[in-house]
């Protein structure tokens, strides 16, 4: 473990656990299933006997470095902050930059050797992670924001992706899937057709669907064909705010039909029809961003903070070859 760490873990607990309203990524059992129980922590600022600002952390050693990273499958973090929005802008940023700042500070103060964060575009003020020495990346997330009725989605939506979803739906049924060892061999034929290898692994596959199932947080369905052959499946997970494409998987040979366009459709009516918004997850690559624009989606822009630490020579060079891989 990193430095002996002390976090605020029950404190996260007992604000967290008691809020609906907080991003699925920032809940316990979502950490508890993607990090494993022992492995996340989380830092709460408290001001004046109340929570200010909390916000969870992923921890881990691999080839002798550690590190503090975003966990696998969690796009980013909110850094959750107590609502400013009755002060002045002058009093407002102040305590922006007091929290956040204590926050950056603190994780740095566990010395981990390398830092690899991601939070939301609801941070928007980031500078002061750079004063603690951190670098930043801006990158894009595509969402259908909440409030929208499925009729006006519509209206924004490509005209060849409506085409193409109407076919699809002419020629296709969709289902629920129950089964996530089927859906992780589909993930899987997916990533070898691609000469690639599926990074995250059966067991937290199965973790994370259990955690949301309990948690009634979301939904697995799958497109047949007329002969009745699933053609690809999507596992989706949903808060009080937004709808989620977390996980899809497409059967090589069907990649040319526009099953996953109605697959996708199907969820953004359900996230319409339930209040809620409906995030792409975004890809910072060119073709899956066109896409997801076609859908008469809105960039939302989330942010990357990162810090290589270390002195050591040796870890210096394993962090430049395998950062993607801690």
């Amino acid at each position: 473990m990193i430095k002996e760490m002390k976090g605020d873990k029950e404190k996260y607990l007992s604000f967290a656990g008691s809020r609906d309203d907080i991003c699925i990524y920032n809940k316990p059992f979502w950490l508890d299933a993607v990090c494993g129980k022992n492995n996340w922590d989380a830092i709460v600022i408290e001001e004046k006997g109340e929570v200010a600002a909390a916000v969870p952390f992923h921890f881990k050693k691999r080839y002798g470095i550690s590190g503090v990273l975003q966990p696998q499958l969690t796009q980013c973090f909110d850094i959750l902050i107590r609502p400013l929005d009755e002060l002045k802008r002058e009093r407002a940023l102040h305590y922006q930059f007091k929290w956040i700042g204590e926050i950056a500070k603190r994780l740095t103060e566990f010395g981990a050797d390398f830092y690899d964060l991601r939070y939301s575009g609801r941070l928007n003020n980031g500078e002061a992670f750079n004063w603690e020495g951190f670098r930043q990346e801006v990158r894009y997330s595509f969402v259908i924001p909440q409030g929208q009725k499925i009729e006006e989605v519509l209206l924004q939506m490509d005209r060849a992706t409506r085409a193409g979803i109407q076919k699809a739906a002419a020629h296709a049924r969709l289902v629920q899937l129950y089964d996530i060892e089927q859906f992780y061999d589909i993930k899987n034929a997916a990533f070898m057709h691609k000469g690639m290898k599926n990074p995250n692994s059966k067991k937290v596959y199965e973790r994370l669907y259990r955690a949301c199932r309990a948690n009634n947080a979301c939904k697995m369905l799958a497109v047949k064909d007329e002969e009745g052959e699933i053609c690809c499946a999507g596992l989706y997970v949903f808060d009080s705010s937004y709808v989620y494409e977390l996980l899809v998987g497409i059967i090589p040979e069907k990649s040319s039909y526009n099953y996953k366009a109605l697959m996708t459709y199907e969820m953004i009516k359900f996230a319409c029809e339930t209040g809620r918004g409906f995030d792409f997850e975004g890809s910072m690559v060119k073709g899956i961003a066109e896409h997801n624009r076609r859908f008469g989606a809105k960039q939302l822009q989330y942010y990357r903070f990162w810090k290589n630490r270390t002195k050591n020579p040796l870890k210096k060079i394993v962090l430049d070859r395998l950062s993607d891989r801690l």
